[in-house]
């Protein structure tokens, strides 16, 4: 297992009723079948499928306290305490997005997810092997209907119609 560095997973007091590293609750917390854990409480977690060249994931992340973040080309935006829930995917090359998004901080930030996960904790990463790119704008309605609220319309969604991919949970 890889190990991250222990900056990443530095312990807080329990946020919630639940205990302080629950991922947020939607359909794919706890993942359904077919879904599951790649990181969590900072290790990268054995796959049960080896790796897999493409697939749709959603980052479990946690903002310790309220930040204004620069996002790319949406600008200067607040984001509130509390949990995300992020929605991606990885048409090629699942694992090196994967342990992309591992690391806090990047050279360059790429994608709108770059500039949030520079601030916030990642908690858990969740996989779907999958080849079918409509699957990424499915999970991301899911995780809206299931209470997720848009704190930054148009996060992530830039090449598709969806209004986000980044949902917040109340803290």
């Amino acid at each position: 297992m890889d190990r991250i560095p222990a900056a990443e997973t530095g312990r807080r007091p329990k946020r919630t009723a639940e205990g302080g590293d629950n991922p947020p609750r939607s359909p794919v917390f706890p993942p359904e079948p077919g879904w599951q854990i790649w990181f969590r409480a900072g290790q990268r977690v054995p796959s049960v499928w080896g790796a897999a060249p493409s697939g749709i994931y959603v980052l479990a992340l946690d903002l310790e306290k309220d930040a204004e973040i620069a996002v790319g080309a949406l600008g200067g935006r607040t984001f509130p305490a509390g949990r995300y829930a992020y929605t991606g995917r990885a048409m090629r090359g699942l694992e090196a997005r994967l342990a992309r998004h591992v690391r806090r901080t990047k050279d360059r930030p790429r994608w709108h997810i770059d500039h949030l996960r520079a601030r916030a904790r990642l908690l858990t990463i969740s996989v779907l092997p999958a080849d079918d790119p409509s699957l990424e704008c499915r999970t991301a309605a899911r995780l809206l209907a299931a209470g997720g609220r848009i704190e930054v319309p148009g996060f992530g969604s830039s090449d598709c119609a969806c209004p986000a991919h980044l949902f917040f949970y109340a803290p």
